[in-house]
């Protein structure tokens, strides 16, 4: 019987193995692999620096690169003890209105010297004023704040509907997909005297310049408006943009973005991005919208401050205010009421509600004759009979002014005894 089982036993190992060898054959036969690639979105690096990509391409060209949020280092032009040399390039992210005083004079001192400096005519936070930016009149730059583009990507979504998403569908990868939505947006050509040909150039929604009694090297836009302009100053040079944001992660993949970065920056040195955070403070942004209002808000806490003082010298005694007496409301409760001719509601109300108390006490009250109900009522209130006859059988509209008051009064001193 043993030796049946054990028989038994190497059958089913023998089986067990075979079983294994046919599925791992079955597996390598008839499934295929394919390599699938999911877009995971940007990277965390890229989340949280708009110009990760940029500063890859620059460090591809062996050009290093370093991101600031600091504009106030152009007071000093040093970083942390490092010193931004003339031959550095420095790329101002929002930088319009912010180059007055001790920055514009190190500025154009540092640019003269052979220093790259790339800026932009935009500044989305409020209260900065383009007119008071010195380097742009000293270049001869007038911003045209009314000319932005206003047809956005949400428009064309609207426009077009189901054909545009269908038509971004067609694309596997992220690239792809920022590729095809700049190919929809407007761009230009620059031409570079070094270059053979003309690249193009996408600064997406954007406003122009002009400009008055400067000519720039190089230059793009359409017609006099500008939208690209390039100066030699001293040894170095001066690139203004409509927009910075051509080199942010998703836009200096399009068309020649990316290229227009290479040619602007100085291989020999560091590009400096300075991104500017600083938005004017809310007390500034209220004074300047409501002058006269601070003023008025101010002067009105002073007047309260000095009001509160404690000031030495006689006090007069504070007048007694003594509490009226609750036959005083009833009067100038019932004289409001009179003055409205609601007094027959209100008399009927009382003595319904008297009517409802007895009703609770004694049971069928409403029922009993009109001589039983005032006996009972005159016992329960400790009244006679003919105050609580006038008070509860009076025809209302026959009450007068006078009457009424004391009739509200006796139907108050009813009900509460009840």
């Amino acid at each position: 019987m043993s030796s049946r089982n054990e028989n038994m036993d190497k059958v089913l190992v023998v089986l067990g193995g075979l079983a294994i060898v046919v599925l791992l054959w079955a597996r390598n036969h008839f499934l295929i692999r394919e390599e699938v690639e999911i877009n995971a979105g940007p990277t965390r690096e890229a989340q949280h620096n708009d110009f990760f990509a940029a500063q890859g391409l620059l460090k591809i060209y062996g050009i290093e690169s370093q991101i600031s949020f600091s504009p106030s280092i152009l007071d000093s032009m040093q970083v942390k003890g490092q010193r931004i040399e003339p031959e550095d390039t420095i790329i101002l992210i929002r930088g319009r209105g912010i180059l007055n005083d001790d920055k514009f004079e190190n500025v154009w001192r540092w640019v003269e010297s052979g220093g790259s400096f790339i800026t932009s005519i935009e500044n989305p936070f409020i209260g900065m004023d383009a007119s008071e930016d010195k380097l742009f009149e000293s270049l001869g730059v007038d911003v045209i704040d009314n000319a932005n583009f206003d047809y956005t990507f949400e428009d064309a979504l609207d426009e077009y509907g189901e054909e545009l998403i269908d038509y971004f569908e067609d694309f596997d990868t992220y690239l792809d997909r920022a590729k095809a939505l700049c190919a929809k947006d407007q761009s230009v050509d620059i031409m570079y005297p070094d270059e053979a040909g003309a690249f193009s150039v996408d600064f997406g929604e954007t406003s122009y310049f002009n400009l008055s009694d400067t000519h720039p090297e190089v230059f793009a836009g359409y017609d006099e408006d500008y939208i690209f302009a390039k100066f030699d100053v001293g040894l170095g040079s001066i690139a203004v943009n409509a927009s910075n944001n051509l080199w942010t992660n998703t836009e200096i993949v399009c068309h020649d973005n990316a290229y227009l970065l290479k040619k602007l920056v100085n291989s020999r040195g560091k590009v400096w991005i300075l991104v500017n955070n600083d938005s004017p403070s809310l007390a500034g942004l209220v004074w300047a919208a409501m002058p006269l209002g601070v003023a008025a808000a101010v002067l009105t806490l002073l007047f309260w401050l000095w009001s509160r003082i404690v000031r030495f010298g006689p006090v007069f005694p504070e007048a007694s205010l003594s509490r009226r007496s609750f036959a005083e409301h009833i009067s100038a409760n019932a004289a409001f009421i009179w003055r409205f001719k609601l007094q027959e509601e209100l008399i009927e109300q009382l003595r319904k509600d008297v009517l409802h108390k007895m009703n609770r006490r004694i049971s069928g009250f409403d029922e009993l004759p009109r001589e039983k109900q005032l006996s009972e009522l005159a016992h329960i209130c400790e009244m006679n009979t003919e105050s609580i006859d006038y008070v509860c059988f009076l025809p209302a509209t026959e009450v007068h002014r006078k009457e009424f008051v004391e009739m509200i009064k006796k139907l108050k001193k009813i009900k509460e005894r009840l």
